[in-house]
């Protein structure tokens, strides 16, 4: 529980101010700093985990099928990738 100005009975005023205060932080050039900031430091955290190793520049793919009852057929696909991160020795 938290109590914000309940001593002295003028906790309107003290709430006010912290809501001056949370809105000052929030419309200035820290709000987005500190954003940014975060945002950087959870990709270096992450290793770029959620970006993937690779990006895929051009995917192609065939089903060639043999037979008239579908029961064999070949399936081939291509990827042409642009490694994201150095050191990759697979994918």
């Amino acid at each position: 529980m938290v109590r914000v100005g309940m001593e002295n009975g003028n906790t309107g005023m003290n709430l006010s101010r912290f809501s001056a205060l949370l809105s000052g932080i929030q419309n200035s050039a820290w709000a987005e700093t500190l954003a940014k900031v975060w945002q950087i430091g959870s990709k270096v955290l992450g290793g770029m985990a959620s970006e993937g190793v690779y990006e895929v520049m051009d995917y192609e793919s065939t089903l060639e099928i043999h037979d008239d009852q579908g029961t064999r057929a070949t399936f081939r696909k291509t990827k042409m990738v642009r490694y994201l991160q150095n050191n990759v020795i697979a994918f």
